[in-house]
């Protein structure tokens, strides 16, 4: 919880380009050190550019932390799975807020 709490600050993240995304978000990635190791975070910036929510957490040694950008074929097979998913939580209530 840390982390996440750490790097959802948007001056400290990079805008990235990604498809599918709802009118106005944003992606906004952000790189991270937890006590497991280094670690990418990447977040939907709705389009009011206040809220932050987290699509993936992942470390930087696999298929998809090593390089969350559309060059990866990883990262564009999974992020319209994780849009699908998120935007199925919100529609249903079923998730949580973090306050930073």
């Amino acid at each position: 919880m840390r982390v996440l709490k750490r790097t959802a600050k948007i001056e400290l993240c990079e805008v990235i380009k990604g498809a599918g995304l709802p009118e106005g978000a944003k992606l906004i990635k952000a790189y991270a050190t937890a006590p497991s190791g280094a670690k990418r975070v990447l977040y939907m910036m709705a389009s009011d550019n206040e809220t932050l929510m987290l699509l993936f957490y992942r470390g930087k040694d696999d298929d998809l932390g090593v390089n969350m950008s559309a060059k990866n074929p990883v990262f564009k097979r999974d992020l319209p799975k994780r849009l699908d998913m998120l935007l199925y939580d919100l529609e249903s209530g079923d998730y949580s807020e973090i306050h930073v």
